[in-house]
């Protein structure tokens, strides 16, 4: 399993809070480049009333993240932020309610 964020104090943070026996691999998703995991967590971390996710809307990361996983990619994020300001996922998370593979845990 490999856990995902854009942010390197995101993952700092992360590194030190999932215990080390669980076998989780965490990375910035630019550190993540070129490797594959069965499954990825991609944390977008960015949550706010104004729609602001910075630099999670590069397609070139949202690339990495969706292309790493041999078996499957869990998203934890803001739904509203993400797609607040964002055409690029918008799309995403459309073609994944499209083929129903997404499940909502917090609106």
């Amino acid at each position: 399993v490999a856990v995902l964020t854009p942010y390197s104090r995101q993952a700092q943070s992360l590194k030190q809070e999932l215990p080390q026996k669980a076998g989780a691999v965490v990375r910035t998703t630019d550190g993540f480049q070129g490797r594959e995991a069965d499954v990825c967590i991609l944390s977008t971390v960015r949550a706010n009333i104004e729609g602001d996710i910075g630099f999670v809307e590069d397609a070139r990361r949202l690339n990495v993240a969706w292309t790493r996983p041999k078996l499957g990619l869990i998203i934890i994020g803001s739904r509203s932020t993400l797609t607040a300001n964002s055409a690029l996922w918008k799309r995403a998370l459309a073609a994944c309610k499209e083929v129903e593979i997404q499940l909502p845990v917090v609106q």
